[in-house]
């Protein structure tokens, strides 16, 4: 009897100690390659893969090297890097965000800042959706380890399943060359794998019956909105020497037609103000209201949905940066909403189903 529990504690100990050492080598390979830029950048000889922005994002944006930084959410993933480069003679990196809040870019600034001494420009496809979604400060589209220092919170990452098949498939990328993106610093090109036209856009369109009566504007309502906007409004005063151009992005008029049955444009329009009124204090803020451009957003064919537009009117963003084409300022910004206020008025919505 002695003997069989000697025997039990040795087995104990072997498969302790071999787990333990498992463990490591598995965490090990996993910190080596590290296929989410937790703890480095690029391995020299390793084509890795790209797996996803909540993923990689911010430790792109903390180890690769560049002057610039291009971020939004979906609506900014038909902009391409290299048109920035080109019009300002900078390198630039894109790191967007679908289906962002406004707190995931002001994690995804302070990475950027922390890590980069200059940084020339922000290009900032900033959503109307951004400024009424729900304030969030904990974190909602990443994990942990992403961001915090605490190593209990990396087991997380260095112990998962799932990054040891990243890991895996990072290795059959370096030896295959299959999957592998020609270019880290303009990913996420979304017109590669989606159509537009006007045909698409209202056949992924389900229009409301009926309309609500227009929402009140509360306090807790106002409140979220200012809460949104204090998230980035710091990085401008912060960062004095770095020119954010942030570009309003166009939701097409189906998206107003839904705003309207719902009964928020007052609503929509106000947070905007507010943002408007907030932004153009701050003199390194060029602010672009490309989501009121009339010409844009009734122009179907370059959608998709109610929302998303193509690559040609996100290139014709960048033409229009540094041109007075929806630039407001701070004396201009009322009379470019109400306008387009009057202009949503008298909008006839219910023409738009009848062709």
């Amino acid at each position: 009897m002695h003997n069989s529990n000697k025997i039990f504690q040795r087995f104990t100990l072997v498969v302790i100690t071999l787990t333990l050492v498992a463990l490591t080598v598995f965490g090990s390979v996993v910190a080596k390659i590290d296929p989410f830029y937790i703890y480095h950048g690029k391995v020299d000889g390793v084509n890795e893969v790209i797996y996803g922005q909540t993923y990689q994002n911010y430790g792109m944006a903390r180890f690769f090297p560049y002057d610039s930084l291009l971020t939004g959410s979906s609506m900014s993933e038909n902009f391409k890097a290299e048109w920035f480069d080109e019009k300002y003679d900078t390198k630039t990196i894109k790191l967007p965000f679908a289906g962002g809040y406004l707190t995931d870019f002001e994690r995804l600034f302070k990475k950027t800042f922390a890590t980069h001494e200059t940084v020339d420009y922000v290009f900032f496809g900033l959503d109307l959706n951004n400024l009424i979604n729900p304030y969030h400060d904990e974190y909602i589209n990443f994990d942990a380890y992403q961001v915090s220092n605490n190593p209990i919170d990396h087991f997380d990452y260095l112990l998962s399943k799932e990054a040891f098949e990243y890991v895996t498939n990072t290795f059959l990328v370096s030896r295959t060359h299959k999957y592998a993106q020609p270019n880290y610093y303009d990913m996420y090109f979304a017109k590669d794998v989606n159509e537009y036209s006007k045909e698409i856009t209202f056949a992924n369109y389900e229009r409301l019956k009926d309309y609500s009566d227009e929402m009140e504007l509360t306090d807790d309502l106002m409140e979220n909105v200012k809460k949104n906007i204090d998230s980035i409004t710091p990085f401008f005063e912060q960062e004095k020497e770095t020119q954010f151009y942030v570009m309003l992005t166009p939701y097409n008029i189906l998206y107003w037609d839904n705003v309207n049955h719902l009964g928020e444009v007052q609503y929509r329009l106000e947070a905007l103000k507010m943002m408007a009124d907030a932004f153009t204090r701050y003199p390194n803020v060029h602010l672009y209201l490309f989501g009121l451009d009339e010409e844009w957003i009734t122009d179907l064919e370059h959608y998709k949905d109610y929302i998303h537009c193509d690559d040609v009117i996100s290139h014709s963003m960048l033409e229009c940066l540094d041109t007075d084409r929806d630039y407001v300022t701070h004396d201009t910004y009322e009379e470019k909403i109400d306008a387009f206020e009057k202009f949503l008025s008298g909008y006839d919505f219910d023409a738009l189903f009848e062709q």
